[in-house]
């Protein structure tokens, strides 16, 4: 959430549409935020207006921390093919999280000069407002901050995308989908998507339909997934699965929500090792402490932390080539489930 004073995402979106429609782009923007939704919603917005009529050939994609930042620079001198403008997008780099380094300095130094025709997309999910590149493009760039919107917010969203879906949704109807699906708004939408096609022929939504449709949220059943998964029960995990993907769930969603729970327990047995007691944690996570006690550390216990790692890095790399088009979402899902399914592929082995 933005702090008091702050302004929050409307504010920020405002904004970037102004200089959309303007077509006053800035040469190095970063979008950065807790909410994939809203991160993706803005970088494909101000990618295609940069890129105005021109081909898709003058837009370069990089992710992830393993850059070649010598061939970034190449293309970023590279006059655009046919057209007025080249974008380059960077995301989830790590650049913006971390000081210093080689390729940090080399692209604050470059960003004091970029030529006319090239634009850089940052987008990042963690960032520290101290570094020298967050500052700088916060300078001389443009800010687009995209955290989870408050309540009332996420209601009118939901409203939105009801309305763009032909069914109606009252204010406390809208208030018990959101109880049910939780903060997380490519999860919202997924599920407004399916309660309208639950309403389908009428003209409002209501409790009963929301109850119906969404008795179990998504979050609860890929937790249920995780807990499958690392007590080694693949045919249950499977079963979990495909009931996932029979209530039309998208894979991607299933991928979001697996990679975060992996990183919250990779975070909660690395504290647990700190020597931390459960309130601490609960704190420092912000965590509920019964939720902590007795669903989440229970899976932590007799796993590695180089297990629980091992299986991180493999969810953000599936993600990766997912959002590349390496990999279909399903595919990356199922071999995740498979390979951390096995008997002890997460425990202690002990030399």
């Amino acid at each position: 959430m933005a702090r008091k004073n702050e302004p929050g995402y409307r504010e920020y979106r405002a904004e970037l549409d102004r200089q959309i429609a303007a077509g006053e782009f800035r040469h190095a923007t970063l979008i950065c935020g807790n909410e994939d939704y809203l991160r993706t919603s803005c970088r494909n917005a101000l990618r295609t207006a940069i890129l105005g009529d021109g081909d898709a050939m003058n837009a370069s994609y990089f992710h992830g921390s393993d850059i070649d930042i010598t061939e970034i620079l190449d293309i970023a001198d590279t006059l655009p093919f046919f057209a007025e403008r080249r974008v380059i997008v960077m995301e989830n780099t790590g650049l913006f999280a971390k000081a210093g380094g080689e390729v940090t300095e080399r692209l604050l130094t470059y960003l004091t000069h970029v030529p006319e025709t090239t634009y850089f997309i940052f987008v990042e999910e963690e960032t520290n407002g101290t570094t020298k590149l967050y500052k700088a493009v916060k300078k001389d760039g443009f800010l687009c901050k995209c955290d989870t919107p408050d309540d009332n917010e996420l209601r009118a969203f939901i409203r939105s995308e009801m309305r763009e879906n032909g069914v109606g949704i009252s204010g406390g109807t809208a208030s018990l989908l959101l109880s049910y699906a939780g903060t997380d708004m490519l999860n919202i939408q997924s599920e407004c998507r399916k309660l309208a096609d639950y309403c389908y022929g009428r003209q409002e939504a209501t409790d009963e339909d929301v109850r119906a449709i969404c008795s179990v949220t998504v979050k609860d059943r890929v937790f249920e997934l995780i807990n499958a998964i690392v007590t080694a029960n693949r045919p249950e995990a499977m079963k979990i699965y495909m009931d996932l993907i029979r209530i039309q769930t998208p894979p991607q969603v299933i991928l979001s929500l697996m990679l975060r729970q992996f990183n919250q327990l990779l975070q909660i047995g690395e504290l647990l090792g700190e020597g931390k007691t459960s309130q601490e944690i609960a704190q420092l996570l912000h965590l509920n402490p019964w939720v902590l006690q007795n669903r989440l550390q229970p899976l932590v216990r007799g796993k590695s932390a180089m297990g629980l790692t091992r299986a991180l890095q493999d969810c953000v790399q599936a993600n990766m080539d997912y959002r590349s088009g390496r990999i279909d979402a399903r595919i990356a899902v199922e071999k995740l489930i498979i390979t951390y399914s096995a008997k002890d592929n997460l425990t202690i082995r002990r030399k």
